[in-house]
């Protein structure tokens, strides 16, 4: 599977059908011109592969060093969907690319019929359309859209792309492809072709054999790997991004890390430091007198309010002149960083950039050094209290004390002048990232209830949701409201009994920093369940936020790594009213657990009808490795308890009831 499907092809839901919504009715090719294709005829199926959706029974990939610099990736895939849900998934076949940098030749996309009938892409069904057309800064990104037409279960979509890149500065160039999915591979090659006596640095990691067969032709030195019947990666609950775990080969004539770093620091400081028309622009931002702080928080949310982030624009690793960033009202998040620095840096407040990744700095030091590890560009300034502040360009209004979520304790490159380095960056302390659950349950006395929810964060925990409300206000007020019915529709769905939404609060234009407070009311028609008909009833204590380690606790071994955003202190209130007169019979277990990674603590009292319960957990970590994962665990098998562990009550003999 190649690095542009892996790492860059997949374009974000919303966006396909946002272009899909635009294009004309589909026509299929006239059945008089189908032809056979009986190649795949015998290849194995769904009683092979029981599990699996979809089957990749030719997965060729080349890549190419031209003696200009130019590269060159080839494709050539059958895949056999083996599930209604596989055949949807290949469907559609698409490709983001920059045409002032790349070209793409469709070269074959047909559908090969379960009885061998052949359906070639018809041109209706091929789109290239821009991603941004009204941005003259990336006018150039595209988006190429195959639909391939009816793919059912047994159906192989097979097609064969090139792709074709200008030279990288500097003379640099990477490569990779997959040699492991999802699904199962049964064959898979990849062919490398460099000039003679060029450097080059290789790396398999999973793949036997990991070494290429080599030979010379045409003044080119040639290595090809093969592999055989690949099984489909398992993903295991909490586990880093899967890309990273998948087996790969990787070639690339970047040495190290610190000179992917010093690479791209030099586009960096040519980018930041074309600046045309920003010096007036920054002088009405704030005055130069005001604090450090204050001056990066005015700085901040000057781009925040004048600039969209949008991801696919550009790779990570290539900023553009900050001149450009200026004039523009969507920007990538590198590209916003480039922004960001810039200004900064005019208002005495110099700011570094990271090359943050997904993985640990153990694991990117033994990596070959890929632009596409590159998870994303942060920037870190100097505080005057000491330590250090951080920037999500990705998501611009915030004044961070510790890198964002899914950034900490990741390692990363600082980028520096006078050279580039790994390091870890660091993370927050659980404490920090509270999240303060309160619940108040009323009880009728059949079973219904009425429960009004709060929930408060703090740290990392509500930066996360202040920046989904800045996205939020820059919708039109319907479309704003339809995402927040479907943000608290949710949330319904994480009960473990089954609710309607009465009623809803989320906060409008929070202050940058403050915690963020959002609150529910939900009506269940039997939240208390009927024990054997009769008056005994069970009512679950309704755990918001048991998604956080539940589902590992049946787990019971451990491959990958368990990893989470950042560090957390999840506090959790309940109190319950039930009707007069109920005797409870039964409450849930009072627990408490501690161990390396963090601690669980509950405990439940009641006097007369009423019921309290509380619960904290706390993770210290960001990553558990399959070691450590027992402990791990633990606090998740702690934490499921209570839901397993159900509080029983006996109604009393009345049934007089009042509409909650």
């Amino acid at each position: 599977m190649s690095f542009f499907r892996g790492l860059r092809a997949w374009i974000p839901v919303f966006l396909i059908l946002a272009l899909g919504a635009s294009l004309p009715a589909l026509s299929a090719p006239p059945r008089s011109l189908v032809r056979k294709e009986m190649r795949f005829a015998d290849s194995p199926g769904a009683a092979e592969f029981p599990e699996a959706q979809a089957l990749y029974l030719v997965d060729d990939i080349g890549f190419e060093v031209e003696p200009d610099g130019h590269t060159v990736y080839t494709e050539h895939d059958a895949i056999k969907a083996l599930t209604a849900e596989g055949a949807a998934s290949l469907s559609v076949l698409t490709r983001t690319y920059r045409a002032d940098a790349e070209s793409i030749q469709l070269e074959q996309a047909r559908t090969i019929s379960p009885e061998g009938d052949v359906l070639d892409v018809p041109t209706s069904n091929i789109r290239d359309l821009p991603l941004a057309p009204e941005s003259p800064l990336y006018s150039q990104q595209r988006l190429l859209r195959v639909e391939f037409p009816e793919v059912r279960p047994g159906s192989v979509v097979e097609f064969r792309l090139k792709t074709r890149r200008v030279p990288c500065p500097d003379g640099r160039w990477w490569g990779a492809t997959f040699v492991q999915n999802l699904e199962p591979i049964l064959h898979s090659t990849f062919t490398v072709r460099i000039p003679q006596d060029t450097e080059i640095h290789w790396n398999a990691p999973g793949v036997t054999p990991g070494r290429p067969s080599e030979s010379a032709r045409k003044g080119q030195r040639v290595l090809r790997w093969e592999v055989r019947d690949v099984p489909g990666l398992t993903p295991e609950p909490a586990m880093p991004a899967t890309a990273r775990w998948l087996n790969r080969i990787e070639v690339t004539n970047l040495a190290s890390w610190p000179e992917l770093g010093d690479w791209f620091g030099r586009r960096w400081k040519s980018a930041v430091e074309d600046t045309q028309g920003l010096d007036i622009v920054t002088a009405g931002i704030v005055p130069t007198t005001r604090p450090a702080e204050d001056r990066i928080r005015a700085v901040l949310a000057w781009a925040a309010g004048l600039h969209k982030v949008q991801e696919n624009l550009a790779d990570p690793w290539n900023p553009g002149p900050a001149s450009q960033a200026l004039r523009a009202s969507t920007l990538s998040p590198t590209d916003m960083a480039v922004l960001l620095s810039a200004t900064l840096d005019r208002l005495g407040l110099p700011s570094e950039p990271v090359m943050a990744s997904t993985l640990q700095e153990e694991h990117l030091e033994r990596e070959l050094p890929q632009p596409g590890k590159v998870d994303r560009i942060l920037l870190r300034l100097r505080s005057p209290r000491g330590g250090w502040w951080w920037i999500d360009p990705a998501s611009p209004g915030e004044l961070l004390d510790a890198p964002p979520g899914g950034a900490q304790g990741v390692a990363a490159i600082l980028v520096r002048s006078e050279g580039s380095r790994i390091f870890t960056t660091p993370i927050s302390s659980a404490d920090r990232n509270l999240r303060d659950v309160q619940m108040e349950v009323r009880v009728e006395q059949d079973g219904r209830a009425e429960l009004t929810m709060s929930m408060t964060t703090e740290g990392t925990n509500a930066a996360l949701w202040r920046s989904l409300e800045r996205e939020l206000a820059k919708t039109p007020n319907t479309e704003r409201e339809r995402l927040l019915d479907r943000l608290f529709h949710s949330l319904v769905r994480s009960f473990a009994v089954s609710g309607r939404l009465y009623s809803r609060y989320f906060p409008e234009d929070p202050e940058p920093g403050a915690p963020f407070r959002i609150s529910t009311t939900l009506v269940f028609s039997e939240l208390a369940t009927s024990r054997d008909g009769g008056r005994t009833r069970a009512l679950p204590l309704p755990l918001y936020g048991g998604d956080r380690l539940v589902s590992l606790a049946e787990s019971t071994t451990r491959r990958f790594p368990a990893h989470f955003d950042f560090p957390f202190r999840d506090d959790v209130r309940i109190h319950v009213a039930l009707p007069e007169g109920c005797r409870i019979l039964e409450l849930p277990p009072n627990l408490s657990l501690q161990n390396s990674l963090g601690s669980f603590f509950s405990t439940t009292r009641q006097k007369e009808n009423h019921v309290w319960m509380y619960s904290r957990l706390v993770l210290n970590r960001t990553w558990v490795m399959p070691k450590d994962f027992a402990e791990l665990r633990r606090l998740a098998q702690a934490q499921a308890t209570l839901l397993t562990n159900p509080m029983i009550y006996e109604s009393p003999t009345s049934t007089t009831q009042e509409d909650p």
